[in-house]
């Protein structure tokens, strides 16, 4: 289930435009992609081992270092520059080649070294002591401290480039004409000796080796594909100003066998989830909630294959615990102390549950129609509450607001790339809770869509794992008579929702206008051979109430317009009564009694 992170980071810069290739070692660097790449390693003549950059990393160094020694961390003290015996390193203009450099690194790092052109790392990422002259290690792992230096090998100088603190500046002027993509005035500072040696520049940590839980390889963004750093707190693609998606090396260890005896709760799934490090996990114990057979709705209506998800047994009372719980969790590893949320209603209840537990600051913005049990939780939890006239998007724009007077974190609906992590368990539990086999068709309540999409996922991870079969359920999108954009959309009544104006349901989950995922939600439609459907408020307290009486069950009228839908869409032919369906009741009806009684 883990696997070891070494937080070492490699780069390399060269001076000098003709060298020798030799057997090459791969050598890890970290882009500020997050992606890892490799650097090649070469000896020349003299017998000296040279490292060189490959021009397609080259123009990655900013990033390389920056991502490395983020802006704003804590001063960790000098930085030791070693070059070879007789050599010497000379500073920007105006300052001596004795003066201390500091430099911003992360938590726990101790020295940035410049190794002399005669250092080699092997292929493990230890350092060999005698090599480095004195620099322990731990083996396998990394460099933890670095012996006294002395006046033959060693010169102390600024490398900072005072415009972007951050950046380490190593190349002479003609860096430019040895190592395509690298521009001399990116560089200004340190030049070499004439001979122009080659150095290592090895970032040392003395962090702890972590124990990874996640596959987790990078970020994209859901239309184009471009990449985004793992490493990097992310919100959304401004690339195409679209939601971004986690991918994973989906480990050939995780097996479905895997899950015996682990806790039932969404992270016996870790190895899919984005959490790196266990301690970083905020869990109140969401996840696996039970699939109901409705045996009364079952004979009355001869359904004979009528199974309900019920999120209601979620902490907070809904499906929303899901996508909060990770989306927290990876707030807590990026360390952040503020998060706000628009909401609807029942997300800024977990998002406030959640800060709570994880001892984070939460602001929630609501509509001033919401019922008062949403409120009352979320002052409860120790949120801030700011209500707003009107509807969920109205939220966005106050919250919008908001982030400009102080520091936040915004969980918007698939405004951060993680809430969608949270919300696919459900697709993972239900192939889990089936044996493996899949549902016909499942009915889910669409107002931001992340569930949808988030199942959706799930579903093509286990197909890529072989954990099940090539055939997927039907997706049916159920929204609110009163809010329907993406039925609008699917009929081609609109080109898409973003002007799209909608009014208030009892469904307050169901009323959001605009949703930021529309393309990614009719995806899943037309991929699942699925389509959208919408249902009167009436009909939902209709559903309610004979859902209550039927099975003793009082779910949320997001939950109830299902069954609305269900049954119109028997009436219609579109699905089957032998075909195996599933409704995803989305949380609990005790939270709406007053939009219901």
């Amino acid at each position: 289930m883990f696997k070891k992170l070494l937080l070492i980071g490699i780069f390399s810069l060269i001076a000098n435009s003709a060298f020798a290739v030799c057997g090459a070692i791969p050598l890890p660097i970290l882009d500020g992609t997050g992606a890892s790449r490799s650097m090649s390693s070469a000896t020349a003549a003299d017998g000296n081992c040279k490292t060189y950059i490959d021009a397609d990393t080259a123009s990655q160094i900013h990033t390389d270092l920056t991502a490395s020694i983020p802006t704003g961390a804590n001063t960790i003290g000098k930085v030791d520059i070693l070059g070879n015996a007789g050599a010497t390193l000379d500073g920007p203009a105006g300052t001596a080649a004795t003066q201390a450099l500091t430099v911003q690194g992360v938590a726990g790092m101790t020295k940035l070294l410049v190794t002399p052109d005669s250092v080699a790392l092997p292929a493990n990422q230890s350092v060999n002591v005698a090599q480095f002259g004195g620099v322990a290690t731990t083996t396998g792992q990394v460099a933890v401290s670095v012996a006294p230096v002395t006046a033959t090998n060693t010169a102390l100088v600024t490398a900072l480039r005072p415009d972007s603190p951050g950046i380490i500046t190593l190349g002479p002027a003609t860096i430019a004409n040895s190592v395509p993509g690298i521009q001399s005035s990116q560089y200004p500072g340190i030049a070499t000796a004439a001979a122009y040696h080659y150095f290592y520049v090895v970032i040392i940590s003395t962090m702890k080796v972590v124990e990874q839980i996640t596959s987790l390889s990078d970020l994209a963004c859901s239309q184009c594909g471009k990449k985004y750093s793992i490493f990097e707190l992310q919100t959304f693609a401004t690339c195409c100003q679209k939601p971004l998606v986690a991918n994973y090396d989906l480990p050939a260890a995780f097996t479905k066998s895997s899950l015996r005896n682990r806790p039932a709760t969404m992270w016996r799934y870790a190895e899919v989830l984005p959490v790196l490090e266990e301690e970083n996990i905020v869990s109140l114990g969401e996840g696996m909630t039970p699939i109901l057979e409705l045996q009364r709705l079952r004979a009355k209506h001869e359904l004979p294959h009528l199974y309900m998800k019920d999120e209601s047994k979620n902490p907070t009372g809904s499906f929303k615990a899901r996508g909060l719980s990770a989306a927290i969790s990876k707030a807590k590893e990026f360390n952040i102390s503020h998060c706000i949320i628009p909401t609807a209603g029942n997300a800024g209840g977990a998002m406030a549950a959640y800060c709570a537990a994880a001892g984070m600051k939460a602001t929630v913005v609501m509509p001033s129609h919401t019922p008062q049990v949403f409120k009352d939780e979320c002052v409860l939890y120790g949120a801030e509450l700011v209500l707003v006239d009107g509807l969920i998007s109205d939220c966005a724009k106050k919250a919008n607001q908001i982030k400009q007077t102080m520091p936040c974190f915004d969980i918007s609906t698939l405004k951060e790339p993680y809430r969608l992590e949270g919300k696919k368990t459900m697709g993972y539990e239900i192939a889990e809770q089936f044996n493996w086999t899949m549902p016909d068709v499942i009915l889910y309540p669409t107002g931001g869509g992340t569930g949808l999409i988030g199942m959706w996922k799930a579903f093509r991870e286990m197909q890529q794992m072989g954990w099940i079969g090539q055939q997927l359920p039907r997706m049916i999108a159920v929204q609110a008579e009163n809010c329907q954009p993406v039925v609008h959309t699917w009929k081609g009544m609109q080109p898409n929702a973003k002007a799209y104006v909608g009014k208030p349901s009892l469904a307050n989950g169901l009323a959001v206008p605009n949703p930021f995922a529309e393309d990614m939600i009719l995806q899943v439609l037309r991929e699942s051979k699925g389509f959208p459907i919408a249902i009167s408020d009436e009909e939902m307290i209709t559903g309610v109430k004979e859902i209550a009486q039927e099975e003793g069950l009082l779910i949320a009228p997001e939950g109830a317009a299902l069954w609305k839908a269900l049954l119109r869409l028997i009436n219609q032919g579109s699905i089957k009564r032998h075909e195996k369906i599933v409704l995803l009741n989305t949380g609990s009806g005790y939270k709406y009694l007053e939009n219901i009684v």
